[in-house]
């Protein structure tokens, strides 16, 4: 493999990384929604 594809291929990993991160912090944004969906629900409800 010449130098152009080698600098190709770290910018596609680079790339497929950075897509990676992004999907996981997704993940967790929605997960704390969720999570503070619940907890709104929970208080304000008229249980004793």
């Amino acid at each position: 493999m010449n130098r152009r594809g080698q600098g190709s291929v770290e910018y596609l990993l680079a790339f497929a990384a950075l897509l990676v991160v992004l999907v996981v912090i997704g993940h967790f944004i929605a997960a704390a929604k969720r999570s503070s969906v619940r907890t709104v629900r929970l208080v304000s409800s008229e249980l004793p």
